[in-house]
């Protein structure tokens, strides 16, 4: 029953992506004058630099906390991966790290050296998940993109509802699938939008309407 109320709220999440799609075009205009490589950018060259690939790049980028997914899909589109191959790349990232952190939760030392975030996870749950709505409450607020959401304080939060290994695990899956569906459709569906919309202008302007677009989302993130 746990695993089916994360699947209903990674499906929502799904259903807010398609929606915001329409956001895409002005996404992009209002990010094309003015923007220079970001932070997530600069990382990635840096990283480029040492030899990564851009798969281990987005994976890498992807399991830092408060930058998540929500910074390395953007990433994964700037250095020219496919949609759904950075999707991938970007859950697999953002979820590894939370699997052993999940583990560690288990035990009472490293909780009680875990406080000051458990705290603060604590601050950002308040009110989250009434008895029997645990899994949905948590993987709404894992799945939307917002500061202060993500893996890493869900796996906190979900110490805090008194959540086993596996449903935690399974919840925040889904949470992260479907914050990586939003964040992806945000992100390729400016860089698609911004394409379609210079086909007919054409030149060095749609391509850095695009390249900024990118960055300003990766920015918010």
């Amino acid at each position: 029953a746990g695993a089916a109320r994360a699947g209903a709220a990674a499906a929502g999440g799904l259903g807010l992506a398609a929606g915001v799609l329409a956001l895409a075009p002005k996404m992009a205009m209002a990010a094309a004058e003015g923007e220079k490589l970001h932070l997530g950018h600069k990382i990635a060259n840096a990283l480029r630099s040492k030899g990564l690939t851009d798969e281990m790049i987005v994976m890498l980028i992807s399991a830092i906390p408060a930058v998540e997914l929500r910074g390395s899909i953007p990433v994964g589109a700037w250095l020219g991966l496919p949609a759904a191959k950075t999707f991938a790349l970007a859950v697999a990232g953002n979820m590894a790290p939370i699997v052993v952190l999940l583990a560690l939760l288990k035990s009472q030392k490293f909780v009680q050296l875990m406080d000051p975030l458990l705290r603060r996870a604590k601050e950002k749950s308040k009110g989250l998940g009434s008895e029997g709505q645990k899994e949905l409450a948590l993987a709404t607020f894992v799945g939307i993109p917002l500061p202060g959401t993500g893996a890493w304080t869900g796996a906190f939060v979900s110490l805090l509802l008194d959540m086993g290994f596996r449903a935690s695990t399974v919840t925040i899956t889904a949470g992260v699938m479907a914050a990586g569906a939003i964040v992806s459709v945000l992100t390729y569906g400016t860089k698609a939008a911004v394409a379609r919309a210079g086909a007919g202008a054409g030149g060095p302007a749609v391509a850095a309407a695009a390249t900024a677009a990118l960055a300003a989302a990766a920015r918010r993130c």
